[in-house]
């Protein structure tokens, strides 16, 4: 979640390379796309989006 919404493209590709769940979600809901899309990460939601 930390990696997608802060925009680190490449350590999400390796979280998701290593089965990470991109489903799984913050206290306040949220999942990794979530924070993504909240701050505009365009690779990283492209990323997550393609491996759903």
């Amino acid at each position: 979640m930390i990696a997608g919404g802060r925009g680190f493209p490449a350590v999400v590709d390796q979280l998701l390379s290593l089965e990470a769940d991109p489903d799984i979600k913050s206290s306040n809901g949220w999942t990794a796309l979530d924070w993504a899309r909240k701050f505009n990460q365009e690779e990283v939601i492209a990323l997550l989006e393609a491996n759903m």
